[in-house]
């Protein structure tokens, strides 16, 4: 299993790749090499995930991640080859498709698009909404976008409202890959992100945020068809460690 492990120490947020195999956890790559995303490839083998390059300063005397591209590992050997050349300052989500032969990924600095690279030829397809007029932010934010499994239906989070005080309320969308057909999935009024698809259903797995602008985050987990009925929430109970005794 793969895991992100995160941290905030004095410098910079950390967020470091992980492997747990045979009962244990350890560590892929370098605590200040920071891994926002990481996927499997099909065949188990290889792994795919976003990594940073470098810290920059920012005004409150500490660093942030900067300098992001796409690589990929061989977990057997543990041999590092890098997939893009960006060099950029977000890559906000990551998802392999099309059987490992293309990924997605979406950027988001200044403006957001969702970007399909085809591994074999290096080509890339930029899918933009055909329209930002279901989008209540300045431009479209295309936040964590999803491909569902037959390929034709992107899902993704983006700005449908504002709250009385100003704060931005995301919700659920749906669009095919030209970008075309946006419907506007879910009406929590609050923040619904990161969404999932079944693997063989009309079902998506949403996180809902019930603090999206607190400091610490309230999350629920909730399952909606994707025309936004018979939505039900999920609870998930964690169970209390117990230490072994002799």
């Amino acid at each position: 299993m793969i895991f992100l492990r995160e941290w905030d120490g004095e410098e910079h947020l950390y967020k470091q790749l992980m492997l747990y195999e045979d009962g244990k956890a350890r560590s892929l790559l370098d605590k200040n090499e920071y891994v926002p995303f990481a996927e499997f490839a099909p065949d188990g083998e290889h792994l795919y995930f976003v990594k940073n390059s470098k810290y920059t300063e920012t005004s409150n005397n500490r660093t942030q991640p900067n300098g992001f591209d796409i690589y990929k590992m061989n977990l057997g050997t543990e041999d590092i080859e890098q997939i893009t050349n960006m060099n950029t300052v977000s890559i906000s989500s990551l998802q392999v498709i099309e059987d490992g032969e293309k990924l997605m990924y979406s950027t988001s600095y200044e403006t957001s698009s969702i970007e399909i690279l085809d591994l074999s030829t290096g080509e890339t397809k930029t899918i933009l909404p055909e329209s930002t007029d279901y989008s209540k932010a300045q431009s479209p934010s295309l936040s964590a976008p999803r491909l569902s499994p037959n390929g034709e239906m992107i899902a993704f989070a983006d700005v449908a409202s504002k709250s009385k005080n100003g704060t931005f309320q995301y919700e659920i969308f749906t669009m095919d890959t030209e970008g075309e057909n946006i419907s506007q999935v879910t009406n929590f009024s609050d923040y619904a992100g990161k969404p999932l698809f079944f693997q063989e259903s009309n079902k998506l797995f949403i996180t809902v945020d019930r603090n999206f602008a607190g400091r610490q985050p309230d999350y629920e987990y909730w399952v909606v068809e994707r025309d936004g009925t018979n939505r039900k929430q999920v609870i998930i109970e964690i169970p209390d460690h117990e230490e072994e005794t002799s």
